[in-house]
């Protein structure tokens, strides 16, 4: 950072020395210096001398001074004596013969005239923090090098206690490769810049005043920091205040063979903090082949949500909100270690408050530290907005990079899909990446005889991320299955892709629902579901009873989530619109009028959220149609459009035609998906279905259709593959 320095004119300069004083002025202050009542024109004399007298106007004059020569290194010279204990002068017949004239005074800043039998006041930490914060808005080499210097313990202050917390905050906010090595030695090797607690302080002569201290900072002034307190500010400050930059040396320095198993203990919890600013040191510790199995499936339950935050962004579906503060309030530290062994990793603290069911610290744990008067920071704690454009889409570049989707599907390969801590495929899921796809469904093949279960997580029951496995940044999209009503924004999101993985697996092939009017005095409410006459799941909470039954199910699931996560998205279509859905793969009747409708074509429409980040390529259409019709001939038409499509029923109402084949390019897959939702129930297969004898005229009923179509590289490999999800 670039700093302007400001010349001060000689009446300005707290540097220059007094004008010698009348001797009728001598004699009228003879009894007590006299100090400008104009703090401006306060020199530096004035304010050695309203330190040692404890002026109550010291604090605004330093304040007014570091505001007034901000840039300027001359005033670092006035900074540093005022935080540097002043050792209390004896007079001349006392002084020790073997003490060197002019010793006790440090950097040889006496105030001339003031009385030697004069006892300097006890430290005061109000001064203490405005001198460091003096030094903070200076910002020049000289002033960097004094709050480095306060830290590493070679600048001794009046008040260690409020210095050093206060001097590691502004080298956490004002990140240099100095200051940042000097901080991750403060975490990790704190006993070479402070003694341990026990032994005594060599050389700090005079520090035994007490102080009452503010904020958490002083209450011992006197005593300078151990080795184990100055760690104990480190880690506080740290998981506050320290950039991403830092966050990953210290995860670099974790993973590296200099690092203890004590370290990792104590600091890698720390990192293991869900939230943004540690993501980047989280993924280098998720991508590394260490043992770290528990604290590995806990990142991937916060990555996923992150990801699925994002995938609403870049689908249109969830507004950026720009205008929310990034950070407004102060997180806990997490509550020490997993009971369980982790290869000395340390992990997440499992259970207890704050905690959710996997072990990521929900809230606050400990006790928030005291930043100085008139911090922002210094009052609540830190909430994350990540609908900020600025925090989303980054994180969303990390996550969706070359390198985390490989971590991703190693852990995927190598994972038991049984076990329920398991949460590389709740992440995969919402990963819009073609390799995470293919590798998905290589697995999902090999494993298709165990059924959706953990492998695809509740998609078979739910269709949306588990309930428990999401809620770490109390975003407002955890925890929730998608599909939850219609008409609402999804509580997740999935990657649209991931429908083409699902129909690509051999699915059973359901015969169609046969629609016919009623009897005359039957009852629909008394009528089994078509599903149920297929005796197929219709989602009625009947527990599918095969395999290959379970992953149909899924697949209806997911196709309600990915048209929801469409409304979400749409728009009432303008005549540019109406342009571009004519050129969808499912052409809707001539006539007809969509109350919505949603185009979307990865990478462009994210070259504005991502910049040069590119996302593989995928397009979709999607429409929504309401009206009053007969369902015959509203399913018989988009058959016919489809062409041989399989036909299935979700529940009782909602009629599902889709095909699943080779796309416009080579390489690629297109799934055409129509769901057809009634106003009443299907009527029972029979024998007599279809008979005319004895039935009523087909009537028109109120009818909603939506088309969906996603088209994206085939998972199953470049080359032709059988469109086997079709019906012969």
């Amino acid at each position: 950072m670039g700093t302007t320095t400001v010349k001060p004119t000689a009446n300005d300069d707290p540097l220059a020395e007094p004008s010698q004083p009348t001797p009728e002025a001598t004699d009228a202050s003879s009894k007590k210096p006299s100090r400008p009542e104009d703090l401006s024109e306060w020199k530096k004399a004035d304010f050695l001398s309203a330190k040692r007298e404890n002026d109550p106007h010291l604090v605004e004059a330093v304040q007014r001074l570091g505001m007034r020569r901000a840039g300027d290194a001359s005033i670092v010279e006035i900074l540093v004596a005022l935080l540097t204990e002043t050792p209390v002068e004896k007079p001349a017949d006392q002084a020790d013969s073997n003490t060197p004239p002019g010793s006790l005074q440090p950097m040889g800043l006496h105030a001339q005239g003031a009385p030697l039998e004069q006892v300097q006041a006890a430290p005061n930490p109000q001064m203490i923090l405005a001198a460091v914060g003096a030094l903070a808005l200076n910002n020049t080499d000289e002033a960097r090098g004094a709050l480095r210097q306060i830290v590493s313990g070679q600048l001794r202050t009046d008040d260690d206690q409020t210095a050093t917390p206060s001097a590691m905050r502004v080298l956490l906010r004002q990140p240099t490769p100095e200051g940042d090595a000097l901080m991750l030695q403060a975490l990790v090797e704190p006993q070479k810049l402070r003694k341990e607690s026990g032994e005594p302080a060599e050389g700090v002569g005079g520090m035994g005043r007490p102080s009452h201290g503010i904020m958490g900072y002083g209450g011992n002034a006197g005593v300078p920091l151990s080795a184990e307190d100055l760690q104990a500010k480190a880690k506080e400050l740290v998981n506050v205040l320290a950039s991403e930059s830092f966050r990953v040396k210290l995860a670099e320095h974790l993973l590296g063979g200099k690092a203890t198993v004590k370290q990792r203990e104590d600091l890698v919890p720390m990192l293991s903090t869900p939230h943004p600013d540690n993501v980047a040191a989280q993924l280098l510790i998720y991508q590394a082949p260490v043992p770290a199995k528990k604290l590995k499936n806990d990142f991937e339950k916060y990555f996923a949500e992150i990801s699925s935050v994002a995938l609403g962004h870049v689908l249109r579906a969830v507004a950026d909100k720009e205008s929310e503060p990034e950070e407004t309030e102060t997180p806990g530290i997490p509550a020490g270690e997993s009971k369980e062994s982790d290869g000395g990793w340390g992990g997440i603290k499992a259970g207890g408050d704050g905690l959710d069911e996997g072990g990521i610290p929900l809230g606050p744990s400990g006790g928030s530290i005291g930043l100085g008067p008139g911090d922002p920071l210094s009052e609540g704690q830190r909430k994350v907005n990540l609908d900020n454009p600025k925090v989303i889409y980054p994180l969303a570049k990390k996550l969706w990079n070359a390198k985390t989707a490989q971590a991703v599907i190693v852990r995927g390969d190598t994972s038991p899909a049984s076990e329920a801590a398991n949460h590389s495929f709740l992440l995969a899921r919402t990963m819009p990446v073609d390799s995470v796809r293919a590798a998905l469904f290589r697995l999902l093949s090999a494993r298709f005889k165990e059924g959706p279960g953990q492998i695809f997580g509740n998609a078979g029951s739910e269709g949306g991320l588990p309930s428990s496995g999401i809620g770490l940044m109390g975003s407002p999209y955890a925890g929730d299955p998608l599909g939850a009503s219609d008409g609402q924004t999804p509580k997740a999101f999935l990657d649209p892709g991931m429908l083409i993985v699902v129909k690509s697996l051999p699915l059973p092939v359901e015969k169609p629902p046969r629609s016919t009017t009623p009897k005359r005095g039957s009852s629909p409410q008394a009528q089994p579901s078509g599903a149920e006459a297929l005796g197929v799941s219709g989602g009625n909470g009947v527990e599918p009873k095969t395999p290959e039954e379970q992953w149909l199910e899924a697949s209806k699931n997911l196709v309600l989530a990915l048209c929801q996560q469409c409304r979400a998205a749409a728009k009432t279509p303008t005549e540019e619109d109406s342009k571009i859905m004519s050129k969808s793969p499912i052409r809707i009747p001539r006539g007809a009028k969509p109350i919505v409708c949603y185009y979307l074509k990865w990478p462009d429409d994210a070259s504005e959220k991502l910049g040069d980040f590119k996302l593989d390529p995928i397009e979709i259409y999607y429409t929504r149609i309401e009206e009053e019709a007969q369902y015959s001939r509203v399913e018989k038409y988009y058959r016919g459009k489809l062409g041989r499509p399989q036909q299935h029923v979700i529940g009782d109402k909602v009629a599902w035609i889709e095909t699943l084949k080779e796309g416009s390019t080579p390489g690629t897959r297109l799934s055409r998906d129509v769901l057809i939702t009634r106003s009443q129930s299907f009527a029972p297969l029979g024998d007599d279905l279809g008979t005319p004898r004895g039935r009523q005229r087909e009537p028109a009923e109120q009818l909603v259709i939506e088309t969906f179509t996603v088209e994206t590289k085939n998972p199953a490999g470049a080359g032709d593959t059988e469109d086997h999800n079709e019906s012969g």
